[in-house]
Formats: structure tokens, C-alpha cells, sequence
């Protein structure tokens, strides 16, 4: 749902909230409105008092996700870090393996923000391995090691290691072919696109990335630099403007919107 009405949105939901006080969902959407409205502190403010209404670890740890992403649409990484931390106190203390890991992917994917992607990668290593230790399904742990991948190609990237980047995404694309897994299958191409954008090879990277997903923001924001490369700066800048106005509950959104608003200021 796009949400650029943001204080009607935020009344909406506060009219739920007297409905039924533990409507946890709508202190979500409450404190992304504030986060999308330039109001951070504002934001954090709603999820502690969703905190107090939490009932178990699934809404306390969903309290300390959003109050990442706030962190990451601020570029504020460290403290972004710290909340997934205590995200995955709660998993830890439950002995729940996957969603400890998925916290440590988290912490990974934060850290690439950071620009350090050595640490990043370390990361993602500690996550794989809990998944591995974990009762997880043989499916499971076998897509945990195949999206393994697509971590490590963004980190190679992050690197400057095209070479690497690239052999990875290859090798991505030959796991993701083999079980065809809709979601796989447009990463694999986000990453080829990826790979295709920092080798400045703008066809290459605008075929991938129209294959990768068009509800994907940090896809459409890599179509944004493919078509600055390419010198269509009318085209980069719709681009772009799509991803600063997309705002809309994601995971990813916190990753590309502050960069796309910059390029937006360039333009």
C-alpha cells in the first residue's frame, strides 16, 4: 500500500489501535509514516510503546527489526546493528536457531551499507553456519546455501572483486536454475544487473535488472545507474523518483532510499 498521506495513514491506524489495542501491525504502520515522513525519533517513540503491548518473542522481535530500519533510513548503521543485536537476544535465549541466523544475514546486509564488506561477509558466514546446526529442513538449509551466494557476489562487489562477482553470480544462476524458485531466480538476475552496473556495462545491466523485478526498490534504483551510465538522465531520474516516493512496508527500502534521494537532488 503506498502510504504518501502520511498523516491520514498514521489517524488511520491510530483509529484501529482504539479498536483493539493490541493491533501490533498498525504501530508498524504508524512509525513507517513517521520514518517516511523525515520523523525518526518519532518513529522510535511508537515502536517502544509497542514493545510494552508485546505479547511474545515474534512481536518484540518485529519491535527491534523496525526499529533497525529506522536506524538504516537514517544511515545510522551502528545503531541499526545494535537493535537487530538485541532482535537476536530474543532468538538466542529461545535457542531458535534460523531466526538467529536470519539476524546475523540482517547484520551482514547492514554492514554492506557500512561499506564493510569484510565484516559483511563474516556475517553471512556465522549465518550460514547456524542454519547448517540448526533442525532445519534439508529444502531449508539447502536454499540458505544457495542464497549463501548471492550474499557473497554483493560482497565481491562491494570489494571492488569483479572477477570474483562475477563467478559467483554464475554460479548463483546455475544453483537458482536448477529448482527455479520465482524469488531465486529474480535475484539471480538482480545480481547479474549488479555485476553488469559496477563493470559500467549499462545494455548488459538494464536486460538483467528488467528480468529481476519491478517491485524490488534496490532494483529500481540500480536501473537508475544503469541509465545514468547510459547518459538518459530523464530516464534514471524516473527511476530514481520511483524509489524516493515508493514508500511502502520493506525490508530493503532503507538500503537504496537515502541514496536515491540524493541522486534525485543531483539531477
Amino acid at each position: 500500500m503506498r502510504l504518501g498521506r502520511f498523516d491520514d495513514s498514521v489517524a488511520e491506524y491510530k483509529k484501529a489501535l482504539q479498536i483493539d489495542p493490541y493491533f501490533l501491525s498498525a504501530y508498524v504502520g504508524i512509525a513507517n509514516n513517521q520514518i517516511f515522513a523525515g520523523k525518526g525519533d518519532d518513529a522510535r517513540a511508537t515502536l517502544k510503546q509497542m514493545l510494552t503491548k508485546a505479547r511474545n518473542d515474534g512481536e518484540k522481535r518485529q519491535v527491534w527489526f523496525w526499529t533497525a530500519e529506522t536506524y538504516a533510513h537514517e544511515e545510522r548503521w551502528g545503531d541499526a546493528i545494535k537493535s537487530i543485536e538485541e532482535e537476536k537476544k530474543i532468538a538466542d535465549a529461545s535457542g531458535d536457531l534460523v531466526s538467529a541466523s536470519q539476524d546475523l544475514n540482517f547484520i551482514g546486509n547492514l554492514l554492506l551499507g557500512a561499506g564493510k564488506p569484510a565484516e559483511a561477509a563474516q556475517k553471512f558466514e556465522e549465518s550460514l553456519k547456524l542454519v547448517d546446526r540448526s533442525t532445519a529442513s534439508d529444502a531449508v538449509k539447502e536454499a540458505a546455501h544457495r542464497n549463501h551466494l548471492f550474499d557473497m557476489g554483493r560482497v565481491a562487489v562491494a570489494k571492488g572483486d569483479l572477477a570474483t562477482a562475477r563467478a559467483t553470480a554464475t554460479k548463483y544462476a546455475t544453483a537458482v536454475d536448477a529448482k527455479k524458485v520465482p524469488f531465486e531466480v529474480r535475484q539471480s538476475h538482480e545480481l547479474a544487473g549488479l555485476v553488469a552496473v559496477h563493470a559500467k556495462e549499462w545494455d548488459s545491466a538494464l536486460a538483467e535488472l528488467g528480468k529481476a523485478g519491478g517491485q524490488n526498490p534496490r532494483v529500481t534504483y540500480l536501473t537508475g545507474l544503469a541509465w545514468q551510465g547510459k547518459g538518459d538522465s530523464a530516464k534514471a531520474a524516473e527511476a530514481f523518483k520511483a524509489v524516493a516516493e515508493y514508500n511502502q512496508l520493506n525490508g530493503i527500502y532503507a538500503f537504496v532510499r537515502p541514496q536515491a534521494r540524493r541522486e534525485l537532488a543531483r539531477s
